[in-house]
């Protein structure tokens, strides 16, 4: 799956207020870091359970991407070269990330973190593609298993729920 597609099909699952546009989902992209670390210390996720915690990293980096209207796949070919420990650098990633767009809330010229924001959600997204290689899968994997999840939660009515079980 090309990551534009796949970021124009995650947008159609979005529901947030457009007055948080920029917060929402640079903030979901943390908790999702966070939750996918969580789920590798004892007692370890299963692969498949990572796999949908990367997918909910993906979604969460293509609707910033969407709200500073920019493209994942430029995101993902600006974002210079890949980290040897992907875990950490989507961790700093989503850091760095959450630190622009505290930045731009607070009055910002947007154009002015433009490249960095640009830069941090590739580096997300390289991070989560390493991250899938290890567990044998690919990229197109994690986002297509994220879209299908969505669709499926969507078509429920169960979209705006809480937690894995919906």
């Amino acid at each position: 799956m090309n990551l534009d597609n796949y970021q124009e099909q995650a947008a159609t699952t979005a529901v947030y207020p457009e007055q948080h546009r920029y917060s929402y989902p640079a903030l979901g992209v943390c908790d999702e870091v966070g939750e996918f670390c969580e789920k590798l210390l004892p007692p370890r996720a299963t692969p498949q359970e990572l796999v949908d915690e990367l997918g909910d990293v993906m979604w969460y980096a293509a609707q910033t991407a969407t709200d500073f209207d920019l493209s994942l796949s430029d995101c993902y070919f600006n974002a210079g070269p890949p980290n040897d420990a992907p875990d950490f650098a989507m961790i700093f990633a989503a850091a760095r990330l959450a630190g622009r767009v505290k930045k731009v809330m607070r009055g910002d010229d947007i154009d002015g973190k433009i490249e960095d924001i640009t830069s941090e959600i590739g580096r997300i997204v390289r991070s989560v593609e390493r991250i899938a290689g290890i567990l044998e899968v690919t990229l197109d994997d994690v986002c297509d298993r994220n879209l299908e999840k969505l669709f499926d939660r969507k078509d429920r009515g169960v979209i705006k729920g809480d937690g894995d079980e919906r």
